[in-house]
């Protein structure tokens, strides 16, 4: 018969007795072990660190407040607006459009108030493009007639706090005939391209022959978020 326990304490002492490779490395098991280990991989170790992280901070800008009425357009006006901005900048929360009531005054010398509210929120990742208000009054005759009695614009404090803005206004005027047809008809000549009121002023406005028409008054409130985290002062 064949003794188990010599056997295995035979094969205990050829472990025991068994000496280093020849070339002086590991053993066989080290080595296949080192050869099989795989490096770890870093750019998927950065990746999820850097989910981990905190978001990174975006200034914000937060714009509140009303238009709060007309003067010097007459009766039965409503005011059109919008607020524009750059390409640095996008819109979190609210509408940059607006259209107030049509307003009624007793005296001539009396405002026609709005009171319509302003709330946008947007996040900018530059100065450039500042929100600037595009304003428009329409007025709505006896007859039911709508016409355009006014164009402005005004650029948005960039300060933070509770500001005034008044935006004075115009109108296109035409040839004679044209403007005593407006008088007696109420046709007012009228842009064929809103952007005469801003973007094209520079260029195109200098051709037009306007009259001031009245102005319109503004509460806004303004809130800047984070802009100290990019050594951004408004003081």
């Amino acid at each position: 018969g064949v003794d188990v326990g010599d056997e295995k304490n035979g094969d205990e002492g050829a472990q025991e007795h068994k000496g280093p490779e020849p070339d002086g490395g590991a053993p066989h098991s080290r080595l296949h072990e080192r050869t099989m280990r795989r490096e770890p991989d870093t750019a998927a170790t950065f990746r999820s660190t850097a989910q981990r992280g905190p978001p990174s901070k975006v200034p914000e800008v937060h714009i509140m407040g009303e238009v709060v009425g007309g003067m010097d357009f007459g009766d039965g006006v409503s005011c059109r607006w919008r607020i524009e901005h750059g390409k640095h900048w996008s819109v979190l929360e609210g509408d940059p459009n607006g259209h107030s009531q049509t307003a009624y005054i007793r005296h001539e010398t009396e405002p026609a108030a709005w009171n319509h509210p302003i709330d946008l929120h947007y996040r900018t990742t530059s100065i450039q493009g500042w929100p600037k208000i595009i304003v428009q009054i329409q007025q709505l005759d006896n007859f039911g007639r709508l016409r355009i009695v006014g164009y402005g614009f005004a650029h948005l404090p960039c300060t933070p706090g509770l500001h005034n803005i008044s935006i004075p206004c115009w109108r296109p005027t035409g040839t004679p005939n044209e403007e005593l047809t407006a008088h007696f008809l109420g046709n007012m000549p009228q842009l064929l391209d809103d952007d005469l009121i801003y973007h094209k002023a520079v260029k195109e406005r200098c051709f037009l022959i306007t009259v001031p028409s009245g102005k319109v008054e503004c509460e806004v409130s303004v809130l800047t978020r984070h802009f100290g985290d990019f050594a951004v002062d408004f003081a």
